[in-house]
């Protein structure tokens, strides 16, 4: 026998939300001896570039650097006016 499915207003508007999760990234959370390489491709470049200077370095001088377009309106801590 086939139950009838809850009413339209107790359904919640996220079910089954969990189970189409789109655009996800997986970073590995941080632990002693976890190496650069099992990051993404784009998280080692950033590494890379930021170990490569000779101090510390802004979101706007790696960005170029990773190939990105360097839009001031997307980089982080650029506030717009």
């Amino acid at each position: 026998m086939r139950e009838t499915p809850p009413a339209a207003e107790e359904m919640s508007p996220f079910a089954g939300a969990e189970r189409r999760v789109v655009g996800v990234l997986a970073v590995p959370k941080w632990r002693p001896g976890l190496e650069p390489g099992v990051l993404p491709r784009v998280y080692q470049d950033i590494l890379e570039v930021a170990g490569d200077a000779p101090g510390p370095v802004r979101a706007n001088q790696i960005v170029p650097r990773i190939g990105l377009a360097a839009e001031t309106a997307k980089i982080e801590g650029h506030a717009r006016s």
